[in-house]
C-alpha cells in the first residue's frame, strides 16, 4: 500500500505533539495521535502570565505606582525630596508638549491647506 499524499506533510496533534502512523496487521492504515495531557488549573495560569508577561508587568507597574502614591500622600517631605521626585515629571510632560504642539500646528496647516481660498478668508 503506498503512503498518502497527505502523509508527507506533518501531522500535529493538539499541543504540538507529533501524529504516529503505522500499519496494522490487517493493511488497513491507523493513526494514534500523541497529545499532552492537560494541564491543572493553576498550570493554565501560568503558562497565560508566561505568554502575556508584558501585559502582566504592566498592570503590576499600573497598581503598585497607585498603592505608591496613595501611601507617600501621607508622608510630609522636605522641599528637597519633592524637587528630586518632581523632576521626572516635569520633563516628562515637557517632552509630551514638544511631540503634541508641532502635531497641532501641522493638522491645521494640513486642515487650511485642504480648504477652498473662499473659505479660508473667513479665518484670517
Amino acid at each position: 500500500m503506498e503512503p498518502d499524499a497527505n502523509a508527507k506533510a506533518p501531522m500535529l496533534g493538539k499541543g504540538g505533539a507529533p501524529i504516529s502512523s503505522s500499519h496494522g496487521g490487517n493493511g488497513v492504515q491507523t493513526t494514534v495521535r500523541m497529545m499532552t495531557p492537560p494541564r491543572s488549573f493553576l498550570g493554565t495560569i501560568a503558562h497565560s502570565m508566561k505568554e502575556n508577561a508584558l501585559l502582566m508587568f504592566t498592570i503590576i507597574g499600573v497598581v503598585l505606582g497607585i498603592v505608591i502614591g496613595c501611601v507617600m500622600r501621607y508622608a510630609e517631605f522636605s522641599s528637597g525630596t519633592i524637587t528630586l521626585i518632581s523632576f521626572p515629571g516635569e520633563i516628562l510632560m515637557r517632552m509630551l508638549k514638544m511631540l503634541i504642539l508641532p502635531l497641532i500646528i501641522s493638522s491645521l496647516i494640513a486642515g487650511l491647506a485642504q480648504l477652498d481660498a473662499k473659505v479660508c478668508e473667513h479665518f484670517f
